[in-house]
């Protein structure tokens, strides 16, 4: 039975495997040069893209460590390749918020895709600057946000630049927070989640008890909840 049980694991392992398109790196110019990951599934007719903005973990301490602490890149790539959808992220995007706006203009132009539905899924500070972009391109389908964190206390990577623009922001926003993270990172989740509110924004709000390394992996109920948003007729 034990025997068994790994034989069918591993057909399914290898199924799924096979299954997969491959994961390109790609360089792109927007004032300034970036690369990112490209994953777009071998699936007939236009699709709709996620631009995942990844926690500004994987920039500090690198991407190989941030996979051995459990936070991978290709596990995220697979999961939204499963739903049909292309997957375009950022690397060594740390606070360029011009590498999250030619990663949308590079998405745009390509073939397979539908360039009138792009989502934006981000996490802590990739989270925070995908909201900030929203005042110059706010013709994203949809973002979700899970445990945004701003960057700094004044200035453009703040929580007042964000409100000075926020009447602008039309995009349905889903956000996801962490209600056991640090003190500080629940209190400036609470005030931007009324601050969304007062200015009547199309917000979706679900919290967990976690903390935000909860978040790395693609596999935990998060997703299904960010599945729901994105499919939803906005």
């Amino acid at each position: 039975m034990k025997n068994l049980f790994w034989i069918l694991f591993l057909f399914l392992h290898f199924s799924i495997v096979a299954d997969s398109t491959p994961i390109q790196t790609i360089h792109y110019s927007y004032g300034g040069n970036f690369k990112g990951y490209l994953n777009i599934p071998e699936k007939a007719g236009r699709m709709p893209v996620i631009i995942y903005n990844y926690d500004h973990f994987l920039d500090r301490v690198g991407e190989d460590l941030a996979k051995k602490k459990g936070y991978d890149m290709e596990a995220f790539i697979r999961v939204f390749e499963s739903w049909g959808y292309i997957t375009l992220i950022p690397l060594e995007r740390y606070r360029k918020i011009n590498a999250i706006k030619g990663a949308i203009h590079y998405a745009r132009n390509l073939p397979q895709a539908r360039s009138e539905e792009i989502h934006l899924v981000g996490l802590t500070e990739g989270g925070f600057l995908s909201l900030l972009l929203l005042n110059e391109v706010p013709d994203v389908t949809s973002i979700s946000i899970l445990v945004p964190e701003p960057i700094h206390y004044t200035g453009y990577f703040s929580l007042p630049n964000l409100t000075r623009g926020i009447d602008h922001i039309q995009t349905p926003i889903l956000m996801i927070v962490g209600e056991r993270e640090k003190k500080w990172r629940v209190q400036l989740s609470q005030v931007l989640h009324q601050l969304f509110k007062q200015h009547h924004k199309k917000l979706t709000y679900k919290g967990y008890p976690v903390e935000r390394y909860w978040f790395w992996n693609p596999e935990h109920g998060f997703m299904d909840d960010i599945h729901h948003f994105v499919e939803r007729k906005h």
